[in-house]
């Protein structure tokens, strides 16, 4: 056996680093497990509060094993706005087929780089202002989170406007440049803030993040609503529906008969 090698990859269309049209990469092979965090066809989106090594590596600070901290990580992108589709791959047989069961029994109880026992102790927010809709004409809403940790840095929101397709394909990074404000402390473990600026319609999603000296709680998030009227379209009346009734059939027939009879 060689020496074990953990590769792990951020970058756009990373996945290509284990396989590329069905055919597995010269970097597969058994003792090497790879790591990407996006699939072959996907872009890597890294914002300044989330990317999928930094949600792994926190994983793995908590002494979480590879197979958990990959699982973990790639579901908390999923559940995030700006992270959805992105789809992580993980490949640690040698085989080039990313993300098979096999894969996570070869990495059953290994850890990044031992089984170290972490003394971090990264902040946890356990509270945040339900999903809200705002009345019309209203563009603001206060802001609250509760927490738990000490020494805290920083405690700031990321707000996606409801135009932000997750699964379109980026053109440049400024398309993940999103408004942020700070949340300032008006209690013990209590946090707050107004965002002034919901002024388009549909949903926003508020991700709020806190920092401490010794990591970064999962960010959260919540969704505000700016409502906004829809009209019916009228429906178009179908050739021959003579009775008006959105259906052709002998009926229109019938009045058809006795239109011209009576005309």
């Amino acid at each position: 056996m060689g020496t074990p090698i953990t590769l792990v990859i951020e970058a756009c269309y990373s996945g290509n680093f284990i396989s590329q049209d069905g055919v597995k990469s010269v970097l597969a092979d058994k003792d090497r497990t790879i790591i990407a965090s996006a699939r072959g066809d996907k872009q890597s989106k890294i914002a300044r509060s989330s990317s999928f090594t930094r949600t792994f590596f926190s994983l793995i600070e908590g002494n979480k094993p590879i197979g958990e901290a990959f699982e973990e990580a790639a579901d908390k992108l999923e559940r995030m706005a700006y992270h959805q589709g992105q789809y992580p791959q993980m490949e640690s047989n040698g085989d080039g087929n990313p993300n098979q069961p096999e894969d996570y029994v070869t990495l059953k109880g290994k850890y990044i780089p031992a089984d170290l026992i972490s003394l971090a102790a990264p902040p946890n927010i356990t509270k945040i202002t339900p999903a809200t809709e705002l009345a019309k004409g209203v563009s603001s809403k206060k802001i609250e989170v509760e927490l738990l940790g000490s020494e805290i840095t920083s405690v700031y929101g990321t707000v996606i406007p409801p135009n932000f397709d997750p699964k379109a394909e980026l053109k440049s990074w400024q398309d993940l440049s999103f408004p942020e404000f700070d949340l300032a402390k008006v209690s013990d473990g209590k946090y707050a803030a107004t965002f002034a600026d919901f002024s388009m319609l549909g949903d926003y999603s508020v991700i709020i993040n806190v920092e401490n000296a010794d990591g970064f709680a999962d960010p959260v998030q919540t969704t505000i609503t700016v409502p906004g009227e829809t009209t019916k379209s009228e429906p178009t009346q179908l050739t021959g529906d003579v009775n008006g009734d959105s259906v052709v059939n002998i009926f229109d027939l019938s009045c058809r008969i006795i239109w011209q009879v009576w005309c």
